[in-house]
């Protein structure tokens, strides 16, 4: 018996297209997909060059790196099922996955989401476009899908369309809830969709007949193209004008939930004011020799920003990240702007919340020697704030090592009032101290302050369980003493500079940065194995075996790779704002 194509519409959509001659119009070839893409899609997600980046990902160290550990995972039997899922879909069409993967998909292909204006979230719809190889490859594998019944998920009828000269196939359906889907081919691009206005604005674009260019030519989209300044393997592009409308109580959106508290609506509103200033946003995914890097893009316009949203204006110059011990486990750096998150925290607190919110701050203002914490402490503060998580010594229980704080201060008042500020901060600090000193069960403790290479540092005795320094620039905060000296001063032989492999245009717009080292990580989940496998098996009600396989596994993971990064950048004038993560293999 022969065997038949899926039933599944999305293999249907993707693996659909006609055989057709014609010859190129000359666009280039990488952006002729996006030429035909509409501009006003709420999300378009690209992958660029498949059949390539397939092949060097299959000879590549990485891929003989990463395939053993994928095949002896804990959860290598579901992939064995999707290869047997791909061979029965080899059979019923009679051709190899490869051969679809490049002779179909294998250029370019974007998928576009669109939501009509006035229409529900729910009715959004879809727009397929790829770059085709070879087209007699996809006229068979069109006709086998299309002779498919409605029993095996094929359409009841297949009509022929015209619009402005050109013929599209129509797929029709007799299930009322199942919509039509449209297809055709111009020259080299298939377009497929089940929205017919989605096709006809395809052939609009291509006859350029009354229609603005497609997302190619889209000048918020090269804004963004420029701020993501990659080569990637995957795209997502997002209009925020459709993300509006899944707010509720947002123009178009759904309406609020009849029970939806007023705190919720406000939140809701504040999130919809923000995406009203952000013209676009987008985001890439690349790969190479030295790991995989995603990025985020937005462009904003920042005099549509609500105040609370508003960051203070940056530092002229380069940023230059800190010096950091060499052994931490994880660091982290960024600039912070306290008196816009003060802010941005008070317009999402619930009204019913506010009377206790105002006890705080009046409890704070007795921590802080009667300064008021909005106006006269949090403006003061940062914007840099350097964190470290130091690894464990060897002999040690504890999954993590000594934990470091430094805060910096910024616009530096005058000296009066400079000495007032750090006497606040002091005071606050070993008002906190006193604090969780009464709360320990574990027998009487008291302050006490100890001098390490010249700092006065103020601890807890006899555990030390936290400490902290004021100096003349900063306040330091740790569980030990000796990790407040640390971050106090760290000597050239044992620092490394946080973004050394950064460039140096990003570095210039440093915002924050983030780095764990996944080799120590490694050696530290190793070392916890046990308690780490117990603790996973009884909040998961696993066997323990199964837990520790399970811990195994992700230990193995982490042993390709060296660091993972997080960053965030920006400009001068907030009107861009990009974030990045990357994962670094060994050796490299």
């Amino acid at each position: 018996m022969q065997a038949r194509p899926p039933r599944s519409t999305w293999c249907l959509m993707l693996l659909a297209a006609v055989s057709t001659a014609g010859t190129s119009r000359g666009a280039d070839p990488e952006r002729r997909v996006l030429e035909l893409a509409p501009p006003d899609a709420a999300c378009t997600l690209v992958v660029t060059d498949l059949r390539g980046h397939a092949a060097r990902w299959a000879s590549s160290p990485l891929e003989a790196r990463v395939r053993p550990f994928l095949d002896h995972t804990r959860d290598a039997e579901p992939r064995r099922g999707l290869r047997e899922t791909v061979t029965n879909l080899e059979r019923a069409l009679e051709v190899s996955a490869t051969q679809i993967r490049d002779e179909i998909f294998g250029s370019d292909v974007a998928f576009c989401l669109r939501i009509a204006p006035g229409a529900p979230p729910e009715q959004a719809r879809g727009l397929l476009l790829t770059r085709v190889r070879d087209r007699a490859l996809l006229g068979r594998l069109l006709a086998r899908i299309n002779a498919a019944g409605p029993a095996e998920g094929g359409p009841s009828r297949v009509v022929a369309r015209q619009y402005l000269g050109q013929t599209y196939q129509r797929r029709e359906f007799d299930d009322p809830a199942r919509p039509a889907e449209s297809y055709i081919v111009l020259d080299d691009v298939l377009a497929w969709s089940n929205d017919a206005s989605l096709i006809e604005g395809v052939i609009e674009r291509e006859a350029l007949v009354d229609m603005p260019a497609g997302l190619a030519r889209d000048p918020k989209a090269a804004k963004i193209s420029r701020a993501l300044g990659s080569s990637p393997f995957l795209t997502v592009l997002v209009d925020p004008r459709g993300l509006e409308r899944l707010l509720p109580g947002a123009p178009g959106g759904p309406p609020p939930k009849p029970d939806a508290q007023p705190d919720e609506v406000r939140v809701a509103r504040l999130l919809f004011r923000y995406l009203q200033a952000v013209e676009y946003a987008g985001a890439t995914f690349a790969w190479g020799a030295g790991g995989f890097e995603a990025r985020l893009a937005e462009v904003v316009a920042p005099e549509r920003l609500d105040a609370v949203w508003r960051p203070r204006k940056r530092a002229q110059g380069p940023t230059t990240p800190p010096l950091i011990p060499v052994a931490a486990l994880a660091v982290a750096w960024g600039r912070v702007d306290f008196g816009r998150a003060y802010d941005l925290l008070l317009a999402v607190v619930p009204e019913e919340a506010r009377p206790r919110f105002d006890l705080l701050l009046d409890l704070a203002r007795g921590f802080l020697l009667d300064l008021d914490p909005r106006r006269d402490v949090l403006p003061r503060l940062g914007p840099e704030v350097l964190a470290v998580i130091e690894s464990p010594a060897a002999d040690s229980e504890r999954p993590l090592g000594a934990i470091a704080v430094a805060l910096g201060y910024q616009e530096r008042p005058p000296e009066a009032a400079g000495a007032r500020l750090e006497a606040a901060l002091r005071n606050a600090l070993r008002t906190l101290l006193v604090a969780r000193a009464l709360d320990v069960k574990s027998g009487p403790h008291a302050l006490a302050t100890s001098t390490i290479d010249g700092l006065a540092t103020t601890s807890l005795e006899p555990t030390r369980g936290l400490a902290f320094a004021v100096t003349g620039d900063r306040a330091l905060v740790a569980t030990s003493p000796a990790a407040v000296g640390r971050l106090h001063a760290v000597p050239p032989s044992d620092a490394k500079r946080l973004g050394e492999r950064l460039d140096a245009a990003l570095t210039r717009d440093l915002e924050a940065i983030a780095r764990v080292d996944l080799e120590r990580l490694a050696d530290v989940v190793a070392r916890s194995r046990g308690r780490l496998a117990g603790r996973l098996a009884e909040r998961r009600g696993m066997r323990p075996d199964d837990a520790a396989r399970d811990i195994d596994d992700f230990r193995a993971a982490l042993t390709l790779f060296r660091d993972v990064e997080f960053w965030a950048a920006g400009n001068d004038d907030a009107s861009t704002a990009r974030f990045g993560l990357n994962l670094n293999l060994r050796g490299k």
